[in-house]
């Protein structure tokens, strides 16, 4: 019979899967990086679709059970996510919106970042494109 809430070995399972998701995203170079940030916090689903999402919103999205991640690592997923969003605000794709106290800087997805996520476009406009 399995424990009601899973055992050790998931847990440790869903550590690993954690820390290789930071250690991942950590080998990135920032246009890429910035892309993910950008489908998976401002795209479909993301947690841009609900309301504003701040820093550690978006690193929800990449790695939902953050009680998984160590705070070292929680420390270096929060800066690595927050590099990926600082190039898409220079991009101007997205921009700070709020202050939240606790949960940092709100962001929201500008026309142009609307825009390139609909036509696929956000490598493009990183890289000093065009729609």
């Amino acid at each position: 019979m399995s424990p009601l809430f899973g055992s050790k070995n998931d847990d440790q399972a869903r550590a690993a899967a954690a820390q290789a998701e930071v250690d991942r995203l950590s080998s990135l170079p920032l246009p890429q990086l910035a892309a993910e940030v950008m489908t998976r916090g401002f795209g479909p689903d993301g947690p841009a679709e609900d309301g504003l999402p701040s820093v550690s919103m978006i690193v929800d999205a990449f790695v939902p059970s953050l009680a998984h991640l160590d705070d070292a690592s929680h420390q270096q997923m929060e800066e690595v996510v927050g590099e990926g969003v600082q190039v898409l605000e220079h991009a101007s794709l997205v921009r700070s919106t709020a202050w939240g106290g606790e949960g940092g800087l709100y962001y929201t997805a500008t026309r142009l970042g609307r825009a390139a996520l609909a036509s696929d476009a956000v490598d493009r406009i990183i890289a000093g494109g065009s729609l």
